[in-house]
């Protein structure tokens, strides 16, 4: 449309040079005619400033659709992550035991002769009461199987536990039961202390 409206301006200007701009034409059609030529220049700049601003801003909407395809393609090709991924696998989930690491060719056998502390290794847990029985035997189905070779202990309170299965189901799975004796209360205080003693007295051995 601005073109068009240039163009049209233009071959007026051009017939008005032709026909308008004489000798014999008098002051006012001179004015007139000088009137217009004005106003094309004006419109020419005025026409011209708009097109270089719609161009630029073109160029900078282009400039950042190109940075931001540059940086896609960057990120997907070179840019690492930061763990990899076989670390959401369960067979690697070893925390820096050597048997599972050994199970799981992570660690070859002779390493593991050399080191003979691992065997020492352990787990150890606490079933308080029966509620916490599907816990238990999940936590140690999971230990068994990323850590076959080590033993598990769970200590349980014999008064607490009042299912004859929850036992049962705990050696099934491959606990090894330990019966914690009640520690009896400090003189001077109530009987609803004792667990709280003996929650102390667990973390000091």
């Amino acid at each position: 449309m601005i073109n068009n409206q240039y163009n049209e301006e233009k071959a007026f200007l051009n017939h008005s040079n032709d026909h308008c701009l004489s000798s014999s034409m008098d002051n006012e059609t001179m004015s007139c005619c000088l009137k217009i030529q004005r106003n094309f220049k004006h419109f020419n700049f005025a026409a011209k400033l708009r097109s270089s601003w719609i161009r630029i801003l073109l160029y900078i909407f282009l400039f950042i659709i190109y940075s931001i395809f540059i940086i896609n393609i960057y990120n997907y090709f070179y840019v690492k992550l930061e763990f990899s991924p076989k670390l959401l696998s369960s067979s690697y989930a070893c925390h820096d035991t050597p048997s599972c690491a050994a199970k799981n060719g992570l660690l070859t056998n002779k390493k593991i002769i050399k080191n003979k502390n691992f065997s020492k290794n352990a787990f150890f847990s606490a079933l308080y009461t029966d509620n916490y029985l599907l816990g238990a035997l999940t936590l140690g189905y999971t230990i068994k199987k990323h850590h076959p070779n080590h033993p598990m202990y769970m200590l349980y309170f014999k008064d607490r536990l009042y299912d004859e299965k929850t036992l049962c189901a705990l050696q099934i799975i491959g606990w090894k039961l330990m019966n914690v004796k009640r520690i009896p209360s400090v003189p001077g205080t109530y009987q609803q202390y004792v667990d709280q003693v003996r929650i102390y007295k667990r973390i000091f051995l």
